[in-house]
């Protein structure tokens, strides 16, 4: 989350959602810093099923 004139795309927040029991890639979100921001009852996957999600983020 470097500005731009330092190479970076100049971002000030990043965003991903995760299925709320995949936790492999909520340990691999908290290590590259996220936190969860919010959560869902009924989000929508990928693969058409409907389930519990989380929200995260990373701020710079």
């Amino acid at each position: 989350m470097r500005p731009v004139a330092d190479g970076g795309m100049g971002l000030r927040r990043l965003v991903a959602e995760t299925a709320a029991d995949n936790d492999a890639s909520s340990r691999v979100l908290a290590a590259a810093g996220f936190t969860v921001w919010g959560r869902e009852a009924l989000a929508d996957a990928p693969d058409g099923s409907v389930g519990p999600a989380e929200h995260w983020e990373r701020l710079a």
